[in-house]
């Protein structure tokens, strides 16, 4: 299911299955910038209800295809309970920034935080196709706190895409060439797919001082085998380090090598690059801690992990509240 349509689909589920919970009537907040106590509860209020628990179970399934039949059984990796979990204190708590000057906006000073809506409620007057509609005029009420399930519509539609469909962290070797009669996924595709170099996403010159340097050469790391990621799992290592080499397939940028391609896209919204790994690292990691923006008991982030050396960090011990926050920063 690509994107824009998973969207779609976990909007109507979160929007229309239950009867909308109105957030209490309290004083006017700063929309898109602040998020009270009251919209946050009448968010959790509505997801928590029955029919929306309903929704996100289905929401929360895996597919995997072995010999030849599709499964379809609970996530293992990515529950409801850890991703609320952590929606809710990035709503509440954020990440620290270090300055006033950056953060989210008016009101979130100082912090990233997402978006949950505000506690007014809005009217709108719209009209119908009126070849369809006998009363094509409509007043539609929209409560504050559905802007914010629409963010969260879209962010759960990418990471049903890129995590929760496979059951996966790391991301899958999917690209495929045609090879004589042989359909192959080469070992090289850990360097970029679909045109991608993941190793050359880089910051923008105003930047830089985010971006990873890149790792040494002789940096292995191999994804972990599971039922998904059995065709030539994600690896780097210098070249010849692995079997598959020999064979010479190579990717759409014409590599055959993985020598310091570990740069591939890791936890539910597939966080890739030594730029995104750099911001990751500035903002949740050992750069943050360096510079005293967090401690180790800083809510959401790892003072003790250097994303820029260890990306593979983010997959490892399947730490869901670490891929959830990965994913949500």
């Amino acid at each position: 299911m690509i994107p824009c349509v998973a969207a779609a689909v976990i909007l109507a589920a979160m929007l229309t299955t239950a009867a909308m919970t109105r957030a209490a009537a309290s004083a006017s907040t700063d929309f898109l910038t602040h998020n009270s106590d009251e919209t946050i509860a009448a968010m959790e209020a509505h997801l928590l209800s029955p029919s929306v628990q309903a929704e996100m179970d289905r929401i929360f399934q895996s597919k995997v295809e072995y010999d030849g039949t599709v499964h379809t059984y609970s996530s293992m990796k990515y529950s409801f309970e850890a991703f609320w979990s952590n929606w809710k204190r990035m709503m509440l708590d954020g990440v620290p920034t270090g300055s006033r000057d950056t953060g989210s906006g008016p009101g979130a000073e100082g912090k990233f935080v997402l978006f949950a809506g505000d506690d007014q409620e809005r009217h709108f007057n719209i009209t119908l196709d009126p070849r369809r509609q006998r009363d094509p005029k409509r007043q539609v009420r929209v409560f504050g706190f559905e802007y914010g399930l629409a963010n969260m519509a879209a962010f759960l539609s990418q990471a049903m895409v890129d995590g929760i469909h496979d059951d996966e962290c790391n991301e899958l070797n999917e690209q495929s060439f045609r090879v004589g009669a042989e359909v192959t996924r080469p070992i090289s595709n850990s360097c970029g797919q679909w045109g991608l170099s993941y190793a050359d996403l880089a910051c923008n010159p105003d930047e830089k001082e985010f971006e990873c340097a890149q790792l040494p050469v002789q940096k292995t790391i191999s994804a972990s085998f599971s039922s998904a990621n059995r065709n030539k799992a994600m690896k780097c290592g210098p070249v010849g380090t692995y079997r598959e080499e020999r064979d010479k397939e190579a990717n759409e940028l014409n590599r055959t090598d993985v020598q310091g391609c570990c740069w591939w896209g890791r936890g539910p919204l597939h966080t890739r690059g030594p730029c995104a790994t750099g911001k990751l690292n500035h903002y949740l990691g050992a750069k943050a801690f360096e510079d005293g923006r967090i401690g180790y008991s800083t809510p959401g982030t790892y003072a003790d992990v250097n994303f820029c050396v260890t990306p593979e960090a983010i997959c490892l011990g399947n730490d869901e509240d670490l891929m959830w926050s990965v994913a949500m920063f």
